[in-house]
C-alpha cells in the first residue's frame, strides 16, 4: 500500500545531515579507495573521514581496480578480517556494491533500499532478484529490537515517548524500497512477490460479528488547510540559534534573503515580528541549527505548511476494521476449539444483556410476566458471557461494537490485533463490573450507549495533535457514543496512566481540535470530550485534572 511521507521530512534535511548519516564526515572530500587481504572486497571513504561509507562485495576485485577506479587514490590495510562478515560491528557502512554475492545470506540488520542496475528480464534475471530481494530488510527499529515498531508498543518492549516519536517514520524504515534501471524487470518481480504472498496464507482469521444496531455511530472528520496567523503552533529553536538568527537577520537586508532562501515576504515579516517574542519562536535547546539559512527555510515551511482541522461529522463506515483482521497463526494446534468457544460466546441463546434481565426481574416482582417466562429468561441470562481459553479471555460486552472482545494478560504471540495492554484490560474490567451492576440505572439516563476498541495500526479514528512542530495522530484506545433524545456524546477514552508525559501535548491538540462544543449533525447537538484514565489523579499537574479519572462512572 502507498506510504505518505510529510515533506516536511525532506524540508528538515541538511547537506550536513547527508554528508554525517551517508559519509561518516562533516565536509566535503574526495573519495578514496581503501584495500586489504580480501581479494573480494573494496571499502570506499572520503580523505577526511576515518571511517568507509561504502563496499563493494564481487568475485574479484582485480578487474574493478585496473578497469573502473583508475585515478582513485588507494590505501592499503594488512587487516585480512572481512569487512563484509562484521557489517553488524561496521554500522557506517551504508552503501553495499555487488552482484552474485548477495546471493548468500548474512547475519546482520538488512539494508531497505536495494538498486538493480542493467539486471535484464529473463528467467535468471528474475531468479536472482528475488533470491537477492529476500537478503533484504531486516527490522530492527531499535538496537537489539528485531521487530515491527508496532509489535513493539503492543508487546511494552518500547516507551510510548519512543513510540510516538518514530512512528511517524516506522513504515519507511519498515518497508524494503526497490528501484532498478529496468523497468519491466522490476514490474515482473513484484507481480510475482504479490502472487506468492496472496497464495501463501500461515494464519486463520477469527470471525467475529459487528454488533448489529440502528444506532447512528458519529465519528469526526478532518479537512487540511493552511494556518492563520493568528493560529499558528510555536516553532521550537535554541536559544542560541536564536540569537545567531537574530543577529544575522539584522545585518542582511530582505532582497538578500528572498534570494537565498524559499521564503516569501510576509514570512520574513512575520519571522522578524516574532524575535522579540516566545510566542512563536518557542525556546527549546534540543533544536540547534547551525545554518541560518536553514532556520529561515524551516520557519517558511512551518508557517505554511497544512494542518488538520475539524470538517464535521460523519457516520462510521469502515474506520474500523481492526475485528476482521483478528488472525491467529496456523501453528496453534487449539484453533478449532477456539472458533467453538468464540461461537458459544455468541450465539443468539446467549443474547440475554444484564440490563435486560435486571428489567425482567423487576416485571416479576411486580407479577407483570410469569414465572416460567422468568425462568426461561433466566436461564438463557445465566449461559456463560465470559470464558477463559488457554491464555485468552472471550467475553460478550453487549453495549462493544463487534463480539467477543478478546483480551490476554499474557505476551502471546500466536493471536494477533486483540487486547493486551495491561492499562486496556484494567479498564474494561472494571468497565464490565461497573455496567454489570449499573445497567438499569445506565438506561434510565440514555437510549443507548456503545463502544469500541480502537487499533491504532489499521483502524482511522484519531485526533490531531502537534508534538516538535509536527503533526502527529493520537489513536485514543477507546470511543464511547451516547445518546439521550438529542442530546449526543462522542467519548474518548485513552487508559494509558500518567507515565508518558506526551498527554499533555494530545490533550492540547483535543482542546484545539474541538473547541466549539456542541455541533449539530443530523439534529443531534454533540459534545466531544476526552478521558485519560488512571488509577490515581490525585498527582496530576491541575490544568490537566479535568481530562483525567478513575471511575468508569464518570464515562456516563
Amino acid at each position: 500500500e502507498p506510504h505518505a511521507l510529510p515533506l516536511s521530512f525532506f524540508a528538515a534535511v541538511e547537506r550536513e545531515h547527508i554528508l554525517k548519516s551517508v559519509f561518516n564526515s562533516d565536509r566535503f572530500g574526495e573519495i578514496e579507495v581503501t584495500t586489504n587481504a580480501n581479494t573480494k572486497e573494496l571499502a570506499f571513504k572520503l580523505k577526511e573521514s576515518d571511517t568507509p561509507f561504502a563496499l563493494i562485495k564481487i568475485g574479484d576485485i582485480s578487474g574493478w581496480i585496473k578497469n573502473k577506479l583508475s585515478g582513485y587514490e588507494f590505501t592499503k590495510t594488512y587487516d585480512d578480517d572481512s569487512y563484509f562478515r562484521k557489517l553488524n560491528d561496521n554500522p557506517h557502512i551504508n552503501i553495499l556494491m555487488g552482484s552474485r554475492a548477495f546471493y548468500e545470506g548474512w547475519d546482520s540488520n538488512r539494508p531497505n533500499v536495494i538498486n538493480y542496475i542493467n539486471i535484464g528480464t529473463s528467467t535468471d534475471a528474475q531468479k536472482f532478484i528475488l533470491q537477492s530481494l529476500g537478503r533484504g530488510v531486516r527490522i530492527s527499529p531499535l538496537p537489539g529490537k528485531r521487530k515491527r515498531l508496532i509489535k513493539l508498543r503492543n508487546s511494552n518492549l518500547i516507551q510510548q515517548s519512543d513510540f510516538g516519536n518514530l512512528f511517524d517514520f516506522s513504515s519507511v524504515l519498515e518497508t524494503l524500497f526497490i528501484f532498478g534501471t529496468n523497468k519491466l524487470a522490476i514490474r515482473k518481480v513484484v507481480e510475482a512477490i504479490k502472487s506468492d504472498s496472496d497464495s501463501v496464507v500461515d494464519h486463520t482469521t477469527l470471525k467475529l460479528s459487528k454488533n448489529e444496531s440502528n444506532c447512528d455511530l458519529l465519528i469526526p472528520c478532518y479537512d487540511i488547510k493552511s494556518s492563520h496567523f493568528d493560529d499558528l503552533p510555536p516553532f521550537h529553536i535554541a536559544a542560541s540559534s536564536k540569537t545567531r538568527l537574530n543577529n544575522y537577520l539584522s545585518s542582511v537586508n530582505d532582497n538578500v534573503l528572498l534570494f537565498s532562501t524559499n521564503a516569501k515576504v510576509n514570512d520574513l515579516s512575520l519571522l522578524r515580528s516574532s524575535l522579540s517574542s516566545n510566542a512563536i519562536l518557542a525556546e527549546d535547546d534540543s533544536k540547534k541549527y547551525s545554518d541560518t539559512n536553514s532556520i529561515i527555510n524551516r520557519f517558511s515551511f512551518h508557517i505554511n505548511s497544512k494542518r488538520k482541522y475539524l470538517s464535521g461529522f460523519k457516520k462510521l463506515d469502515e474506520e474500523i476494521i481492526h475485528f476482521r483482521k483478528i488472525a491467529v497463526s496456523n501453528e496453534f494446534k487449539k484453533i478449532a476449539d477456539l472458533i467453538k468457544t468464540i461461537n458459544e460466546i455468541t450465539s443468539p441463546q446467549a443474547q440475554i444483556s444484564k440490563e435486560k434481565f435486571q428489567k425482567s426481574e423487576e416485571l416479576f416482582k411486580k407479577g407483570i410476566i410469569s414465572e416460567p417466562i422468568f425462568d426461561a429468561i433466566k436461564e438463557k441470562a445465566s449461559l456463560k458471557s465470559e470464558i477463559v481459553f488457554e491464555e485468552l479471555t472471550i467475553r460478550r460486552l453487549y453495549e462493544h461494537y463487534y463480539i467477543p472482545v478478546i483480551t490476554s494478560d499474557e505476551k502471546i504471540k500466536f493471536i494477533k490485533h486483540i487486547i493486551q495492554n495491561p492499562g486496556e484490560i484494567t479498564f474494561l474490567n472494571e468497565l464490565d463490573k461497573y455496567i454489570s451492576e449499573n445497567a438499569y440505572e445506565i438506561k434510565k439516563k440514555y437510549d443507548w450507549w456503545m463502544f469500541s476498541k480502537i487499533d491504532e495500526s489499521l483502524d482511522n479514528i484519531y485526533i490531531p495533535y502537534l508534538e516538535a512542530d509536527k503533526e502527529r495522530s493520537f489513536f485514543p484506545d477507546f470511543i464511547f457514543w451516547l445518546k439521550n433524545g438529542n442530546a449526543y456524546k462522542i467519548i474518548f477514552v485513552d487508559p494509558k496512566g500518567t507515565a508518558y508525559s506526551d498527554y499533555q501535548l494530545k490533550v492540547d491538540g483535543f482542546e484545539k481540535i474541538f473547541n466549539k462544543n456542541p455541533y449539530s449533525f443530523l439534529g443531534y447537538n454533540i459534545r466531544v470530550s476526552l478521558k485519560l484514565f488512571t488509577e490515581n489523579v490525585t498527582t496530576l499537574p491541575h490544568r490537566y485534572r479535568e481530562f483525567w479519572f478513575n471511575k468508569p462512572k464518570e464515562i456516563f
